[in-house]
């Protein structure tokens, strides 16, 4: 029987896992007048490649001194889980975002939108200064407005 209850297990992780097709995340990183540009290329729809994300801005922006910073997510795949969101922004990692100041906007391509925004309540509730575009102009602005 447990050998059974084995095989489920690894049959449900391994569906799960080829079902979703994970992709790397490819970071570029670019320093602009008043704010800094990361630009993610690939898919992030584990709770571990989340925080990771959340790291890599903390760490980004603390190197190159700037808490202002666009997220450029044009190129990225969505399918996210709602439940690694919540459990994301319950995170000591967004934590760190908020007690530091971090102002964040983030440019999605439409067939993300409805997951980018569910992102933006989330950790707008839990005080960040986060919002979602689909322009990036309009992004550039509502950053580096004072």
């Amino acid at each position: 029987m447990l050998c059974n209850g084995i095989v489920y297990i690894f049959a449900i992780v391994g569906f799960n896992f080829y079902k979703k097709q994970i992709m790397p995340i490819h970071n570029e990183v670019e320093l602009r007048d008043g704010y800094l540009i990361i630009e993610s290329i690939g898919s992030q729809n584990t709770a571990v490649k989340i925080d990771e994300y959340g790291e890599l801005i903390r760490q980004e922006g603390n190197k190159h001194n700037q808490k202002r910073i666009l997220l450029d997510q044009r190129r990225m795949d969505g399918e996210g889980d709602f439940h690694d969101a919540y459990e994301a922004c319950e995170s000591a990692i967004i934590a760190k975002l908020i007690l530091t100041g971090f102002r964040l906007a983030c440019v999605s391509k439409p067939d993300n939108l409805k997951e980018n925004q569910a992102w933006e309540l989330l950790l707008n509730n839990r005080s960040l200064n986060f919002k979602v575009f689909l322009d990036f102009d309009e992004a550039v602005d509502w950053l580096t407005m004072p």
